[in-house]
């Protein structure tokens, strides 16, 4: 059984210039209509059923079928009819807002129990900005838990990369410890593991970035990580 994509996204979700990457996403799965699930937790307490619709809009524009799930917190993720939502999905993507909000909601609840099996079976999993910093095994600027989900080994996203000032990326540099590599990316940019390697789409970069260097990739590059 091959497990399901992994998408990372910088933000700057559903709005035009981030279709570029969606489409390589969904194109990873073999579906000519993917179920697209989008789960706002990351929103919980900044509309997060603006940013459920806005990405229902976005998917459904890009020839998905897109719906929401409001999963918003830890009691949420633990409700069977929520988690029972989530089974006809083919991709699960986790829209922006707070990483530590996203983190707490889910670890160890029964939706990521669900989520992890089911992406061992094939569903892809997706993040921007906040979703794709939690899907990681660190949160680069996580506070006294710097733990993410884990989906993605020895690796933390620094999103919004382009805004990122040389002095900040230096710092986070020099605390890398245990062989992690940050990746910054680009808003309405991504990289999507295909099972072999990370696909590069959108607009902006995406950067490899050790204590000892930092690699530049655009749309139509390919890298794995160290």
């Amino acid at each position: 059984m091959t497990a399901g994509a992994i998408g990372l996204i910088g933000g700057e979700e559903f709005q035009p210039p981030a279709g570029v990457f969606d489409r390589l996403l969904l194109g990873l799965v073999a579906k000519s209509a993917p179920a697209v699930a989008i789960l706002p937790t990351a929103a919980a307490g900044e509309r997060p059923e603006l940013a459920a619709a806005n990405g229902v809009r976005h998917f459904e524009g890009l020839g998905a079928t897109a719906y929401a799930v409001m999963i918003v917190d830890r009691a949420s993720a633990d409700d069977e009819a929520l988690v029972d939502e989530l089974r006809r999905a083919d991709v699960v993507y986790f829209a922006g807002g707070s990483p530590a909000r996203l983190v707490d909601g889910l670890r160890g609840s029964a939706a990521w129990a669900f989520l992890a099996e089911a992406h061992e079976r094939g569903v892809a999993l997706a993040g921007s900005s906040a979703g794709a910093m939690a899907l990681c095994a660190r949160l680069a600027f996580g506070g006294s838990d710097s733990r993410g989900l884990g989906l993605v080994a020895d690796a933390a996203v620094l999103p919004h990369f382009e805004r990122m000032a040389a002095d900040r990326l230096e710092r986070l540099r020099s605390e890398l410890t245990g062989g992690t590599t940050l990746i910054g990316i680009d808003g309405s940019t991504g990289c999507a593991w295909d099972g072999a390697r990370w696909l590069v789409g959108g607009p902006g970069r995406v950067a490899l970035i050790t204590a000892s260097d930092l690699e530049t990739f655009r749309s139509g590059d390919t890298f794995t990580l160290p």
